[in-house]
């Protein structure tokens, strides 16, 4: 961590909480050895009070590929992994092949995550994420007709048009005063 930058309480434990996590997780390999775990620091040196200091915790790899499988929060003490079918069905949604870790790979995984974790004060939960479902497409909205002019536009019209003319005024008198 360096001690160059300042940041603020939150920014300073989510770094330290990344920097943790890295030491534990960052050369573990997973799946078929391409794929590591990550924990993401903060965007810069304040959190907002705590209101930005939720972190994703990503598997990825060289390859590019990735996918969030939880987050921690220094803000709130709290993480949140997820599930092997959320990550395996997500992982199909946006790569279009299955995830090459395997549930029996996950599942010991998650458990020590969450060991980790409680041991550094933050209370664990195994969410599923909302699964998007299909929505319809809204139906159009309707838009009242509007009603009628009371003449304000005109009344606006006459009121720059007199402050043009004035103005045009007195510019001419200046111009004949020199």
């Amino acid at each position: 961590m360096s001690t160059d930058l300042k940041r603020t309480m939150f920014a300073d434990k989510a770094v330290a909480a990344a920097e943790m996590f890295d030491i534990r997780y960052g050369k573990r390999d997973v799946g078929d050895g391409r794929r590591r775990l990550a924990l993401g620091e903060p965007d810069g040196p304040s959190t907002d009070g705590g209101r930005k200091a939720r972190q994703p915790i990503v598997l990825g790899g060289a390859d590019g590929r990735s996918a969030v499988v939880g987050f921690l929060d220094v803000a709130k003490l709290k993480v949140e992994l997820r599930p092997h079918a959320v990550i395996a069905e997500a992982w199909q949604t946006r790569w279009h092949e299955p995830i090459d870790v395997s549930r029996g790979e996950w599942a010991p995984l998650v458990a020590d995550m969450n060991e980790f974790f409680v041991r550094m004060g933050y209370e664990v939960k195994l969410v599923e994420a909302p699964r998007a479902a299909p929505s319809p497409l809204p139906a159009p909205a309707r838009v009242a007709p509007r009603p009628a002019s009371s003449g304000g536009g005109l009344v606006l019209l006459a009121v720059v048009g007199g402050g043009v003319i004035l103005f045009l005024a007195v510019v001419g008198a200046v111009a004949l005063l020199r």
